[in-house]
């Protein structure tokens, strides 16, 4: 195709596109789209017969990815007659197209294919995995905080231990980092700091 991409725009002489006959054999779909993408007036083109390429593909219960990709391409494709009055969507019921195929050639909304589904559960899951990721995040910096934050406690204790008294933390039953979390846990004293970690940290300095 892309050495000879007119070639998509070629009929025999019957009239038929190569995508007429992608059409009848049901596909593959990604030749169907490469076809209308080269040459997207095809899907408008009747043969001899009068023959949309949508009309072989209803008739021959090509797979609703197939009858679609000429559905969006030339919508009003489906209420078109060939030589033998017949409409796709007439075809399509004679010959006992898919309800889905039905429906599109309708005009109505179509559910989602098993992989339009598949793909829309991967970026759910896709979206919650970086959510979760976010959230680690988010959690590995408040620890992180934390860290500075009893670090900076444990400095004011040795210098300033009477400050800590006015938050109900008593700075003689201090013995550990881990005494130190269990007196913060039980204040609002963390909180409080978190949002003035440069004020605490200019006051360690001058020390």
């Amino acid at each position: 195709m892309e050495a000879y991409p007119e070639a998509a725009s070629l009929t025999n002489n019957y009239g038929n596109l190569a995508l007429h006959f992608t059409a009848w054999k049901k596909g593959p779909l990604d030749v169907e789209r490469l076809l209308l993408k080269v040459f997207p007036e095809g899907a408008a083109q009747k043969n001899n017969h009068g023959n949309l390429p949508l009309h072989y593909a209803a008739h021959y219960n090509a797979p609703l990815e197939v009858v679609e990709a000429l559905y969006h391409a030339y919508p009003e494709g489906a209420q078109q007659k060939n030589n033998d009055n017949n409409t796709p969507l007439d075809l399509a019921i004679a010959d006992g197209a898919s309800p889905n195929v039905v429906a599109l050639l309708q005009g109505k909304t179509v559910p989602p294919t098993d992989d339009e589904v598949l793909q829309g559960a991967k970026a759910r899951c896709e979206r919650a995995e970086k959510e979760m990721a976010r959230l680690l995040s988010a959690q590995d910096g408040m620890h992180d905080d934390l860290e500075i934050v009893l670090s900076l406690l444990m400095d004011i204790r040795e210098h300033h231990p009477h400050s800590l008294y006015s938050a109900g933390v008593h700075p003689a039953q201090i013995t550990s980092m881990d005494a130190l979390l269990d007196q913060v846990c039980n204040t609002v004293l963390i909180y409080v700091i978190l949002c003035c970690l440069p004020t605490l940290s200019a006051i360690v300095s001058k020390k």
